[in-house]
């Protein structure tokens, strides 16, 4: 049809005929107001439409979006199962795309239509209207002014030009307006076509790209579907071949009795037995309860059948003795016999019994021939070959224990006897504490919980290189200057090797939780320019840290604060002579802890926290600040992994918003930064300039930084990501690996990491 064609469907309004306003001016002019009003009311129906399909649209994309998140979590299901976590995350992208494509089209029919028409309505429909109130009213005025003017008499001419004036202004008023009114009328009747099918193009064109998305998307899909449908022709037929084998699973009903007549067969290498037997508890009402007990990397480990987690019964085979136990009413028994306790231990019938009493005696053989404990020390300390052996699953089994990780830690002053009861030997440790122990301390050590000591094994675990540290900044004789100041014998006896459990238990509950013999006050500060000739090794960890101001402050060791006063001895009467001045200082341990912090000084820091230092404390002096910061800025590692271990918050952040992490990454410190991460630190919080860790390390472009930080940030996401019905996600393998050899080179060769770090004696810290 064309463009006259259409025209002559709309009635046509002359400007002439509006100055006339003849009857069929006013005819074709209500004609065309009635069609105008059509219009307007199709137009508003069309756009409540839209509205209402877009809703039903946007509606149907959060369902959209609910099902592939359903997809997502149904794919976790299949952790493992390459065939169906690579179709799933196919299938799970196209529909991504496809909830993409179905938003922007929801968005393009809002904007085509709605918007479009709603602006026709709102801009040209109005002003059609607007004009027409006015016309009307003018109109109006005119038949006025002209009945006024066939009314005036002849015989009053002042009248009749009265009325003859108000006629001329309302007539001009009229013909401008009515001019203005057809104008619009026929703006509208021009350009109402043009919005329409434009409207409906830009609907059709979105409408267009939107299935030609689809289209290219599941043609590019369609050899993945094509080669799934195969696969699952070949799943089909497995399925098939398989549930036909299993019809004949009743047959092995049979092969049961080789479950009950259960014997034992030793084997080259360490010892492995599993089943299930019932164990005694220690409670009042003494019952027995059946669980499922494992002999494995030389321990004895058992577990309910349902739910909770593994349960240690013998950590070390060495220390234990099996035999028979006949003497009760309970058939097929036998008992563990451990330091401090005994385990009795039911089962099922005789030839168990005796399997598992072989199995364990041949468990404790094993242990005895492998463990290192048993081998020669030059052997221990030098032979690169020596054979390793399991962990106790704190750490990978195939990750080897440093040879001389032992023999670092007993060579310290004091570390080759139990820092306790001085039993030689010791091998076992507590690594917030700093000492070495013997097998029955560590076991009271346990005891006492893991807010106050750590224990861990010298041969059967693995210390990260940053506890590794701690141990080697701190040892016995330290740690024994600090809780054995001030011995009262009355108080508590001291442990030796061959003591009684409870003189033992006593001793140590005394040391570590009543801190009976703790120096009255912390380390005290004498200033002076005199140095003694003989110092004791924590005076001189004291004197390196540079506390006190000066090289010439001498820190006293800990409980001998009070001493040398009144001393006559030859070096004092000599300092009188030459008129020293001797001044002491007593600071709080908090304010202890503070300066051990900054300065790196484990030995101090140690100190302060047996006074009662809390690791936590902010320093109002400097910015709210915590020993974490503060240890942060000295650059430290082991400070730092000291206040960790002694539940330091790795989050904490000072009056900026700046936390540990944002100093390690401003230092440029990735042993640091590395640490933190690997204790939980939050990579999102922000300082006060609204700069995270991440901003920081790309601003000074640290390149390892910013891969352990985006490493790190990844395997959250992952870890979230694959999180299924609230169950934890172990972190990736890579991320482990990564991180495990940044640790290490931290430790062995920090110069190969720090490379924006400073001096620790100039310390740099984020802008507050």
């Amino acid at each position: 049809m064309t463009d006259a064609s259409a025209m002559n469907l709309k009635p046509k309004i002359s400007f002439e005929e509006a100055l006339k306003d003849s009857p069929n001016f006013r005819s074709t002019l209500e004609e065309s107001e009635h069609g105008i009003a059509e219009l307007e009311s199709k137009l508003e129906k069309m756009v409540k439409l839209c509205n209402a399909m877009v809703d039903t649209g946007k509606a149907y994309n959060v369902a959209f979006g609910a099902f592939i998140q359903g997809v997502k979590e149904l794919g976790g299901h299949f952790t493992g199962d390459n065939l169906v976590q690579v179709y799933l995350m196919k299938f799970i992208g196209a529909l991504s795309e496809l909830q993409n494509f179905r938003m922007t089209l929801d968005d393009q029919a809002h904007r085509s239509v709605s918007r479009a028409l709603g602006l026709f309505m709102k801009e040209d429909l109005k002003k059609v209207k607007e004009t027409k109130r006015l016309y009307d009213r003018i109109s109006d005025d005119l038949d006025t002014a002209l009945h006024k003017n066939a009314q005036a008499p002849k015989a009053k001419p002042s009248e009749v030009e009265e009325v003859n004036n108000v006629l001329t202004a309302t007539r001009s008023a009229f013909g401008h307006t009515a001019l203005d009114y057809v104008f619009q009328v026929k703006l509208v009747q021009t350009k109402e076509r043009h919005e329409v099918l434009n409207t409906m193009l830009s609907f059709m064109h979105s409408q267009n790209t939107f299935f030609h998305q689809g289209f290219d998307l599941m043609k590019e899909l369609e050899p993945s579907l094509k080669e799934l449908g195969t696969q699952l022709q070949i799943l089909n037929d497995r399925a098939k071949a398989d549930k036909k084998d299993m019809e004949g699973r009743h047959t092995l009903v049979q092969k049961m009795e080789s479950l009950w007549n259960v014997t034992f067969t030793s084997t080259p290498g360490p010892i492995t037995m599993e089943g299930y037997l019932f164990k005694k508890t220690n409670n009042a009402f003494k019952t027995w309860h059946r669980r499922w007990f494992t002999v494995k990397n030389d321990q004895l480990v058992y577990q309910k059948r349902t739910k909770g987690g593994i349960s240690i019964a013998a950590e070390d085979l060495r220390l234990c003795n099996v035999k028979p136990l006949d003497d009760i009413d309970r058939r097929f028994c036998f008992e563990i016999v451990l330091p401090g306790k005994t385990l009795q231990l039911q089962a099922d019938n005789d030839s168990i019994r005796q399997a598992w009493i072989q199995a364990l005696q041949a468990g404790i053989n094993s242990a005895y021939c492998l463990s290192p404990k048993h081998q020669s020390k030059p052997e221990l300390a030098g032979n690169q070959n020596a054979p390793s052996q399991e962990t106790n699953g704190s750490h990978p089994a195939n990750e080897p224990k440093s040879p001389s990780f032992k023999a670092k830690i007993q060579a310290l002053p004091g570390n080759d006897k139990c820092c306790d009861c001085k039993s030689e030997n010791p091998t076992w440790c507590s690594i917030n504490l700093g000492i070495t122990l013997c097998i029955e301390c560590s076991g009271i050590h346990r005891s006492l919980g893991v807010h106050i000591s750590k224990v861990r094994s010298l041969t059967l675990d693995s210390l990260e290189p940053e506890t590794l540290k701690v141990m080697l900044d701190l040892g016995n004789d330290i740690v024994r200057s600090i809780y054995e100041a001030r011995v009262d014998e009355t108080v508590a006896l001291p442990a030796s090797p061959n003591c009684s459990p409870a003189v033992r238990r006593k001793w140590i509950q005394t040391k570590y939780i009543d801190k009976s013999f703790l120096s009255k006050v912390p380390g005290t500060f004498r200033s002076t320019s005199l140095r003694p000739r003989t110092t004791s090794r924590l005076q001189e960890t004291f004197n390196d840290s540079g506390i006190g101001g000066s090289r010439d402050t001498i820190p006293v060791e800990p409980g001998k604060a009070d001493e040398g006063s009144d001393s006559s001895d030859g070096e004092e009467q000599e300092a009188l002579k030459s008129k020293e001045i001797v001044e002491e200082l007593e600071i709080s341990a908090t304010e202890l802890l503070f300066q051990g912090s900054s300065s790196g000084n484990v030995a101090l820091m140690m100190d302060a926290i047996a006074h009662g230092a809390a690791v936590n404390e902010m320093d109002s002096k400097e910015d709210s600040r915590t020993p974490m910061h503060k240890a942060a800025s000295s650059g430290n590692l082991g400070a730092l992994e000291f206040l960790l271990l002694n539940r330091a918050k790795v989050n904490v952040s000072d009056i900026s918003g700046v936390t540990p992490l944002h100093i390690a990454t401003t230092l440029g410190n990735t042993g640091m930064v590395c640490l933190c991460l690997k204790r939980g630190a939050v990579q999102t919080a922000k300082d006060k300039d609204g700069r995270d860790p991440l901003m920081i390390a790309i601003e000074s472009a640290n390149a390892d930084i910013v891969t352990l930080l985006r490493l790190a940030r990844l395997n959250e996401e992952m870890k979230e990501s694959e999180g299924v019905f609230g169950n934890p996600v172990e972190d990736d393998e890579t991320f482990q690996d990564v991180f495990r050899d940044f640790t290490n080179l931290a430790s062995n060769n920090p110069e190969a990491l720090n490379r924006n770090f400073q001096e620790p004696d100039k310390p740099t810290t984020p802008d507050t």
